[in-house]
């Protein structure tokens, strides 16, 4: 749907400009709505730019798509894994992790590891609770935060489970996670928040009427 916007608005610009230049056509409206597409193009540009250089950037600090952005040191340890040594790949991830702090997904790695291949869930837990204290980006927290729920599930940990569940819908409200805590605990969703409405104008004070003179005969006046 984006492409066709961005299609729309450089042809209705194109057409403007030739009505305006080649055409002689209504000059000064053409020039204006040709202007209106450019400002317009402009700023959904910027926009799309900003949020994938963002993206990018996340991608980078997390780690996410592991292509050309993994270095050397962390495919050694995947191949350690491979190997079936998940006690060593633990313990270099851990290293890897004191050397490079903002490679969060070393975290989630070991985590992985106790979960699935030393099937320690608890161990797993600890790690997820130790990740919740990093300074994540809400989406990110909020889903850390619903796997380590589903540990605290398996782990029979009831309180531990509806305490996080809370804090999520809560604290986090406007997060896709926070829905899907908000599933979990039977909670209705919020609803939208009502627009602030202007006040109405204050009426207008009515003009004060000037005391009117009683009416007397031509030669009279009235008693001061």
């Amino acid at each position: 749907m984006r492409i066709f916007a961005y299609a729309g608005l450089a042809t209705g610009l194109a057409i403007c400009v030739w009505m305006a230049v080649v055409q002689k056509t209504a000059i000064g409206t053409n020039g204006a709505l040709g202007l209106a597409c450019l400002i317009v193009l402009a700023l959904m540009a910027a926009r799309d730019i900003s949020q994938f250089v963002a993206q990018r950037t996340m991608d980078f600090v997390f780690n996410d798509e592991g292509i050309g952005v993994r270095n050397p040191e962390y495919e050694e340890i995947e191949e350690i894994w491979k190997s079936g040594d998940y006690l060593e790949a633990i313990r270099r991830l851990r290293a890897y992790y004191q050397k490079y702090p903002t490679e969060i997904y070393a975290l989630l790695r070991i985590a992985e590891i106790y979960e699935n291949n030393l099937n320690n869930l608890l161990a797993a837990a600890l790690e997820y609770e130790d990740i919740l204290k990093k300074k994540l980006p809400p989406e990110r927290w909020g889903w850390a935060a619903i796997h380590l729920c589903n540990l605290y599930n398996k782990l029979n940990e009831p309180e531990k489970y509806n305490t996080l569940l809370q804090r999520i819908a809560t604290e986090y409200s406007q997060t896709t996670a926070a829905r899907k805590a908000r599933q979990k605990l039977g909670w209705p969703e919020p609803e939208p928040e009502p627009q602030p409405q202007e006040a109405p104008p204050a009426p207008a004070e009515p003009a004060k009427k000037e005391a009117q003179k009683p009416s007397l005969p031509p030669g009279f006046r009235p008693l001061e």
